[in-house]
């Protein structure tokens, strides 16, 4: 009897060494934040912590640039105009200081914090024409 338990314990023993261990040290998976951001977006925009106005802002990762995002009519300047560009970072956006539309009439700066799949907070400085404004945004997804 003593040999068989012998035997039944080298053969689970043996059976253990068959069977690969897990690897707890996985490469992580690369993900492209800019996914969290793409899509169409509702923007409730403030000023001075009144409503503004409502529109349209349809954000997309940049094909030339694995870490940026074009955001089309943002700070309401038109779909067909010349768009800014944001940074990601992690669930952060920087929109770094940069001229807008065609013909680079409208200075745009500020940030982006990711809340949900469903909505994005923004606080961005728009100047124009000397004057100078800083909105705050709540964008909502369409889709």
């Amino acid at each position: 009897m003593n040999s068989r338990i012998t035997y039944l314990f080298l053969l689970l023993v043996a059976l253990l060494f068959t069977f690969p261990a897990c690897d707890l040290l996985e490469d992580p998976v690369d993900e492209d934040m800019r996914d969290l951001f793409a899509g169409d977006w509702n923007c409730k925009e403030y000023l001075y912590g009144k409503l503004q106005m409502t529109y349209k802002v349809t954000i997309s990762k940049d094909p030339a640039d694995d870490s940026r995002i074009i955001l089309r009519n943002f700070a309401f300047i038109g779909e067909d105009e010349q768009p800014p560009f944001g940074l990601v970072d992690g669930e952060s956006v920087t929109i770094p200081t940069q001229q807008v539309c065609y013909d680079q009439s409208i200075t745009v700066y500020g940030t982006g914090q990711y809340i949900s799949k469903n909505e994005i907070h923004w606080e961005y400085t728009v100047e124009v024409g000397g004057d100078s404004f800083t909105y705050t945004a709540v964008y909502q997804r369409i889709r």
